[in-house]
């Protein structure tokens, strides 16, 4: 039997509820020891170069997730999404969006 991408959505939504808040943590460090090692493997095998390597972040000013691109030497961030010039312009807005007063 094939698990669409639907089921498989509501076969975790039940396994969640059923083994509650601790399931749910057990879940989520298990998904991120698997992402560690899919990380890990794409930068043994240089795959964004041999002198670079793909690494996860969170911008300090939004929290938002970053991925970067990064020169192992320098720690230049050669590639980010989202790009910096976003992350700004979206905390601009948010920082506006509080000053506006909709009636």
């Amino acid at each position: 039997m094939t698990i669409g991408p639907l089921s498989a959505a509501q076969a975790l939504s039940r396994a969640e509820q059923q083994n509650g808040p601790e399931g749910a943590a057990l879940e989520q460090a298990a998904k991120n020891r698997e992402l560690a090692r899919a990380v890990r493997a794409l930068n043994e095998n240089a795959v964004f170069g041999p002198g670079s390597e793909l690494q996860f972040a969170v911008d300090r000013e939004t929290g938002r997730g970053l991925i970067r691109i990064v020169d192992r030497v320098t720690n230049e961030v050669l590639r980010q999404i989202p790009p910096e010039e976003l992350l700004r312009l979206a905390a601009e807005l948010e920082q506006l969006s509080g000053h506006l007063h909709i009636v």
